[in-house]
């Protein structure tokens, strides 16, 4: 499969003044105001393809070189910090040189920078390609998933609600606020503790059906993989201090 297509002109190289700003774009779903316009597994998706070209334009020994002046700052090793930022120094002339051969560079059409670059835009493009297709790939097989199996019945569109039972009663704190969280049996409504999924950072929807869900609607876990934002994974979540929950705390407070 080709990517790009070397046959094309000067003419036909992107320029600044007749494209979006699309970099203007992104960063304003990044907006707290915006935090709930794209489901969680797009907006990574999205961030890990804005960090594979910065990996690509910077530097490994700049990156490790920032990486060790973090270490020494954190230990107070001074010693240690005069001689890296010499190093940083250093790193800053060799900027500076490259500077005058990126001009250089850019005196060339666009086309004829990556027909000369090529296996490396191939490299970077192929893995962006990549982590699209198994990305977008698992977001589709997650949201097709039911998000509860039915029991008894075939059908479940005349089957009651089972009786609101509460098996487990946390108190989750943050910032000096708090909320009970109930966990509830059976298929007890969302909009039940409203405020307390609220303070979670979660919302309360209505699907075609007019039944609640909630959005977001999965659980990040440490290796990346999304399970459905249940009570109990919810409360897990907090438990494991797992990405979106730093900060919270929680604490059985159920009556015996």
């Amino acid at each position: 499969m080709e990517i790009f297509s070397m046959n094309a002109t000067a003419t036909n190289a992107p320029t600044a003044t007749n494209t979006e700003d699309y970099k203007k774009k992104y960063d304003e779903t990044t907006e707290a105001a915006n935090a709930g316009m794209h489901k969680g597994a797009a907006k990574d998706l999205a961030a890990k393809v804005i960090d594979t070209f910065y990996e690509v334009l910077t530097p490994k020994a700049e990156l490790e070189l920032q990486a060790q002046i973090k270490h020494a700052a954190s230990i107070n090793d001074f010693d240690a910090l005069e001689s890296l930022m010499s190093k940083r120094k250093e790193i800053k002339t060799n900027q500076a040189k490259d500077g005058n051969i990126i001009k250089e560079i850019r005196k060339h059409d666009f086309p004829l920078v990556l027909k000369a670059f090529r296996s490396e835009f191939d490299a970077v493009i192929y893995e962006i390609a990549y982590n699209v297709l198994t990305g977008t790939h698992k977001a589709i097989e997650e949201a097709a998933k039911p998000a509860r199996a039915p029991r008894g019945s075939k059908t479940t569109e005349s089957k009651p609600e089972s009786s609101d039972r509460i098996t487990t009663v946390y108190e989750i704190s943050k910032d000096g606020k708090s909320f009970e969280f109930p966990i509830r049996a059976g298929r007890s409504k969302l909009s039940l503790d409203t405020e307390a999924f609220a303070f979670l950072g979660f919302k309360i929807e209505l699907d075609e059906d007019k039944k609640e869900f909630l959005e977001p609607g999965t659980v990040k876990q440490k290796d990346g993989t999304e399970t459905p934002a249940t009570r109990k994974a919810i409360a897990q979540a907090i438990i494991d201090k797992l990405e979106g929950f730093e900060g919270f705390t929680i604490k059985n407070i159920t009556q015996q």
